[in-house]
């Protein structure tokens, strides 16, 4: 048990001891971090509040990994590929101090997951009742699923998708958070070492967690409905199937969305409201008649 003052001085020091400590993390050797109320320290603390208090924040002390997730993620608001790629490469910074490879392993998956939760919740409410939207009332939930699966494994099976594609689907709405961290992993890893293969991305990203979630994506069902996902797809050919599968994708997330704000205007009387569900549906025709144009023959 690690118990630190609550000033600026008190979380340097509780950094400085987290820093000593990853190297000597294994399996059943662990600590918890106690930190004081701001400007107190422990002698203050029990004077005035008494040792029950101390001891009901001793109850409250923090493991490893909660520490170690505010020091990498910070007082950031996730709210850009950017500022994610940030934490990203600060977690990656953190577990390659960890001697002990397992516990790399967990310690990576368990930041990531909160990485990725972090993502979904400041991308906000509106992405979440559209994403529910699309399933309930556009397509069947598992076509939306199997969609956002087909290119996340095009991407992992045809890298060479990542360059011209990666950025854009980590910044999309309608792919969901457990996907985005793959992608996210996938696209920094990528750009880390463009020209990587697919064993070795796949395997790179089984290292960083994803593994479990990369044998669902880059399965046969998946294939089955999108073949140019298929690793024995033709590379010079898998562009003009991603393509088609992102367009279908991105259309059905604008029909919820016209769908989502045409319900609240039926509540509604107002001409301006009225006039921007006017507008938005036009752009929505707009975009679904430019992609029929480009669509192959």
């Amino acid at each position: 048990m690690l118990c630190f003052d609550g000033d600026e001085a008190g979380r340097r020091a509780a950094g400085r001891a987290l820093d000593r400590l990853l190297p000597r993390l294994v399996p059943g050797r662990t600590a918890r971090f106690v930190f004081l109320p701001e400007g107190e320290d422990p002698d203050s603390f029990v004077s005035l509040s008494g040792p029950e208090a101390f001891g009901r924040l001793v109850e409250r002390a923090i493991p490893v990994s909660e520490a170690l997730w505010r020091r990498v993620a910070g007082t950031q608001t996730i709210d850009s590929p950017e500022f994610a790629l940030i934490v990203r490469k600060n977690i990656e910074a953190a577990v390659a101090q960890m001697a002990e490879r397992d516990t790399q392993f967990y310690y990576r998956a368990f930041l990531n997951k909160r990485l990725s939760s972090l993502i979904w919740e400041n991308r906000g409410r509106k992405r979440k009742a559209n994403l529910v939207e699309m399933k309930s009332d556009i397509v069947p939930e598992e076509n939306i699923a199997n969609k956002q699966k087909a290119l996340v494994a095009a991407l992992i099976n045809h890298p060479h998708l990542i360059r011209s594609h990666g950025e854009r689907l980590v910044e999309a709405e309608y792919v969901s958070p457990e996907l985005a961290g793959v992608l996210m992993d996938a696209v920094a890893l990528y750009g880390d070492a463009e020209g990587m293969d697919v064993d070795d991305l796949k395997e790179q990203l089984r290292t960083k967690g994803h593994g479990d979630l990369v044998g669902k994506i880059c399965s046969r069902k998946i294939y089955e409905v999108a073949r140019f996902a298929d690793p024995a797809f033709d590379p010079a050919s898998v562009e003009p199937g991603f393509a088609d599968a992102l367009r279908q994708l991105e259309r059905n997330f604008a029909a919820a969305e016209l769908q989502q704000r045409l319900k609240r205007g039926l509540y509604r009387e107002d001409d301006a409201e009225f006039a921007r569900l006017t507008e938005f549906a036009a752009d929505i025709a707009s975009r679904a008649a430019a992609a029929d144009e480009a669509e192959p023959g």
